[in-house]
Formats: C-alpha cells, sequence, structure tokens
C-alpha cells in the first residue's frame, strides 16, 4: 500500500503540469446562472452539465464535467470528470446530508466524515451495520480507505488546503466535488446549490420545485418584519480563545438576523464572513442587546461558569438566550448543520419567533431552544 500512495503522489507533479486550460468557446449549451447562489454556473447541453467554480473574487476555482451520455463525442475538457449515473458517493460535510436527502439520493452515501455523529438515524443505522466507511475529514483523511472505498465521487468542503491529498485520489480514480456553499454570502445562496447536486443526479426539476418553495417561504417571513416598529438589538455567538466571531454585515447570518426583524449592529458593515473581536469591545457595543442567540452552552448556569464578563450583559440578566442546538442526538451530532442548510426559512421563522412572539401565536420553535437555567440538557436519542 505504500508503494501504491508513493506512486500516486508522485503523480502530483504531473497533474499540476497537465490541468486542462477551458476555452471559453469548447463550452456549449445552455447557460445557466442564479439568482441566489454566485459561487457556481452550469453550462448544460443533452449530452453534459459543464460546472464552473468559482471564489469569491470572480476567479474560477475548479470545472466539472457531468457526462449523461457516455457516447458523446467533442467533450469539453475540465478539471474533474464524473460519469453518471453515480452508485455511490462519499461526503465530507454533514451539510451535504441535506442537500442529498432533499433529493433521496442520501442511500447512495458509501463513505462519510465521523458517521458515528450522524444525527440522521436511517444513516446512523447504515453505519453501524459496516454500511457507510469513515473516512475521516478534510483535515485528517483516511487515504487507505478512501481508495478502498472507490466512490464514484467524493463531495469535499472547497477548502484549498488539502488540494495535493485530493489530487491523490483523483488520480486513484476517485473525482472529488468542491462544495463551497459556506462562502455564499445569503442563506439562500447555500440552499441553492442543491441545484449543483441535482445534476448528478437527473434531478433538476425536483430540485428547481424544492428551491422555488423554500424561497417564497423565505421572502415571505421576511416581508412580515420589513415595516415592524420595534426592533430588538441582538448579541450572536461567544468568546472562543478571546475572540468573539461575530456575523459580518454582509454574511448569510449577517443578513438572516437582520431579515428576522432585528437591529442588528453590523447591519450595515460589509464584511461577508466573520467580524473578530475581543470580549472587551464587544461589552462596549453590545453589552445591552435584547437577545444573545448561538453562545456555547446547554443552560444559563454552565454561560455564567465560562467567562466572568458574561454577567454584564442584559441578555444573561434577563435570560433572552437561545441556541441552536434542540434537535441533538446523544453522539452530539446537531440537525441545524445536517439538514438546516434545506430549511432556511424554518430557521428564520426560529428567529422571527424568538425577536417577535406575537407574529407567531403557538409556534414552537423546531431548530432553537431558550437555555433553561440549570437543568442537564436531555438530546433526542
Amino acid at each position: 500500500m505504500k508503494k501504491i500512495l508513493y506512486i500516486l503522489f508522485a503523480a502530483i507533479v504531473l497533474l499540476s503540469a497537465c490541468k486542462s486550460s477551458v476555452k471559453k468557446d469548447d463550452i456549449k449549451g445552455k447557460h445557466i446562472t442564479f439568482d441566489h447562489a454566485k459561487l457556481f454556473d452550469i453550462h448544460k447541453t443533452d449530452d453534459y452539465s459543464f460546472v464552473r467554480m468559482f471564489k469569491q473574487n470572480g476567479d474560477i476555482f475548479h470545472t466539472v464535467l457531468i457526462v449523461k451520455n457516455k457516447k458523446a463525442k467533442n467533450l469539453p475538457k475540465a478539471d474533474f470528470t464524473v460519469n453518471t449515473p453515480l452508485k455511490s458517493v462519499a461526503i465530507l460535510s454533514s451539510t451535504h446530508i441535506g442537500y442529498l436527502e432533499s433529493l433521496g439520493m442520501e442511500d447512495l452515501i458509501t463513505g462519510a466524515s465521523n458517521p458515528y455523529r450522524f444525527y440522521n438515524k436511517k444513516l446512523f443505522k447504515k453505519y453501524e451495520e459496516g454500511k457507510i466507511v469513515n473516512i475521516g475529514d478534510d483535515m485528517k483523511c483516511n487515504i487507505e480507505s478512501m481508495i478502498a472505498l472507490k466512490p464514484d465521487v467524493i463531495f469535499t468542503t472547497g477548502y484549498e488546503y488539502n488540494y495535493n491529498l485530493k489530487k491523490i485520489l483523483l488520480k486513484a480514480g476517485i473525482p472529488f466535488i468542491p462544495i463551497s456553499e459556506w462562502k455564499e454570502s445569503t442563506i439562500l445562496g447555500r440552499t441553492e446549490w442543491i441545484k449543483l447536486f441535482a445534476q448528478f443526479f437527473n434531478k433538476e426539476a425536483k430540485a428547481d420545485s424544492l428551491f422555488n418553495t423554500l424561497k417564497t417561504n423565505y421572502n415571505q417571513l421576511k416581508s412580515l418584519t420589513k415595516n415592524i416598529e420595534h426592533k430588538p438589538t441582538i448579541l450572536w455567538g461567544s468568546n472562543f480563545k478571546g475572540t468573539w466571531y461575530m456575523p459580518g454585515g454582509k454574511s448569510y447570518m449577517g443578513q438572516m438576523l437582520v431579515d428576522a426583524g432585528a437591529d442588528y449592529k453590523f447591519k450595515n458593515d460589509t464584511t461577508k464572513g466573520s467580524i473578530h473581536m475581543n470580549i472587551e469591545n464587544v461589552i462596549e457595543g453590545m453589552k445591552d442587546a435584547d437577545y444573545w442567540l448561538s453562545p456555547s452552552a446547554y443552560s444559563i448556569e454552565e454561560l455564567k461558569k465560562q467567562d466572568k464578563h458574561y454577567h454584564i450583559f442584559k441578555a444573561l440578566k434577563d435570560k433572552n438566550v437561545f441556541n441552536y442546538d434542540k434537535r441533538m442526538n446523544c453522539k452530539g451530532f446537531n440537525d441545524y448543520w445536517e439538514s438546516g442548510i434545506m430549511h432556511p426559512d424554518v430557521i428564520l421563522k426560529d428567529i422571527i419567533h424568538i425577536l417577535h412572539p406575537s407574529l407567531f401565536k403557538g409556534y414552537e420553535l423546531y431548530y432553537f431552544r431558550k437555555l433553561p437555567d440549570t437543568s442537564e440538557y436531555k438530546r433526542e436519542y
């Protein structure tokens, strides 16, 4: 096995030198762009789908050719080629489960990152039965397990730091597809990546229908808070090793807080990712926030013990603290990260209900829950 891996690794130089250059004239078919997802587009013909993936600055990150007619000729060159139909897939992110499950293709998963933490009961059972292999994650992949499993494709997280490893997999005949939905600046943009997954399974019509319904639901909920008079202030996250990561004004979560009718301090900020702050800055600017969402704690008591400064926050004094860990299993896996990608409308409704409970009387939070005073958190299963 070591000899095989050495040979595969040695091929990296060759792969780097022979990386395909795609000429614009070689790409045929209907050009499909998207209203919300900005980090990929598709050129589609009857024979194939040619996918371009972009960095946030607009540069092409990767190209993928999804072949639907094996007899087709004069196909454009791409960095990666995938022949359909697929018989097995591997995933390196829990969000991929949400996409595949929505398309009814989750049974094709044969390898995954840390499957012992699956929230999905059916997939967790398959893992216990040995039908889904633990292949590690982007930080520490099990190359031998991946090569032995040899799925038709591996959906990765889109990080660039492990690129050489992925070249090894490609040389082994295992194409990988970088999914960069987490870089999108809107929650609907993240959800719209369902349309990319659909290309691999001939499920385009289903993906379009699902997304259109979710988009309509989301926008209808958003409209409820547009002209609302009182918009409570909100604090997000918690202090982590001296740094407080706050959603930027142009990040998907920052915009969602505004859509939910919050008076978010950074609503006019232009940061697409997280704003890095120290706790002194947070206290100075947000100590009087009405609500505190997404702290790393299961109870008010636990939160108070984490940092001596927390008692200063008004939201903690008033016990207006909520976390998105209501749906968590005994293994510590949170369904928010698994199915939430395909339920942006439910996440938005949860936050609206927290901030404006009179709008949905009788509504029960789905992903979020209010932190109890001291009771130990009981997970679902």
